[in-house]
C-alpha cells in the first residue's frame, strides 16, 4: 500500500489483524530476503557501524498523528526502524508524505 492508501484506510492506527481484515487489507509477511537485510542492518548497528540518516529523515518528515477525540498525540518518541534497503525501494515516500501534509491529508 502507498502512504496515501494507508492514510485513507486509517490503517496507520490499526493495532490488530482483525482491523485490517475489516478494512479489506491483506497482511503480507516479509520475504526471507527482507528479513535477512533487516537482521544484517541490525547487526551492523549493534556493532557500532554508523547508519545513514534515512531513518531520521523519514521520521522527521512523517506527520504526528493526533487522537481524533481528545487531540492528544497518539505516540511519543518513535523508536521503530525501517530497514534501509526496504526504505530505499520506496524512494517516493518523501514526496507523498509532504504532499499529504500540505493538503491536510495527514494530521
Amino acid at each position: 500500500m502507498s502512504i496515501e492508501e494507508i492514510h485513507k484506510a486509517g490503517a496507520g492506527q490499526f493495532m490488530r489483524a482483525d482491523e485490517f481484515e475489516r478494512a479489506g487489507i491483506k497482511l503480507i509477511d516479509n520475504t526471507p530476503q527482507e528479513i535477512a537485510d533487516a537482521v544484517q542492518e541490525m547487526a551492523e548497528m549493534v556493532g557500532g557501524m554508523s547508519m545513514p540518516n534515512h531513518q531520521e529523515k523519514f521520521w522527521a518528515d512523517w506527520p504526528r498523528s493526533l487522537d481524533s477525540v481528545y487531540g492528544y498525540p497518539l505516540h511519543g518518541e518513535i523508536r521503530m526502524r525501517i530497514g534501509r534497503k526496504f526504505l530505499a525501494q520506496y524512494e517516493n515516500w518523501q514526496a507523498t508524505v509532504k504532499q499529504l501534509a500540505s493538503i491536510g491529508g495527514l494530521p
